[in-house]
């Protein structure tokens, strides 16, 4: 246990740190640059609007889908597993789950 003047020195430094430290944080804080606003094109709609087919929707979104996974270079790989929790396999390399086959 610490007594005396080396128990008041450690807790002037510890104090002194922690002062500099939340001023460090505080500083950056406020100036840190503001969030640049999202660009064209890459904010993500979900779901149908109003008024729209739902039928035509997911014709649309299948369309796309099938386009996304058809323009990639390299396949696909599901290391999702179907269980919960997740179980220790024997083999080292995980097994697609049944979804992704």
């Amino acid at each position: 246990m610490l007594r005396g003047a080396r128990r008041r020195r450690f807790l002037a430094a510890a104090g002194s740190t922690l002062a500099v430290l939340v001023t460090i944080g505080l500083g950056y804080v406020v100036n840190r640059p503001p969030v640049a606003p999202a660009a064209y094109g890459a904010i993500v709609n979900i779901g149908v609007a109003e008024g729209d087919s739902v039928p035509q929707y997911i014709a649309d979104r299948a369309a796309a889908l099938r386009q996304i996974a058809g323009a990639s270079s390299s396949p696909a790989r599901c290391f999702a597993s179907s269980r919960w929790p997740p179980t220790r396999r024997r083999s080292s390399s995980p097994s697609p789950s049944p979804a992704c086959r």
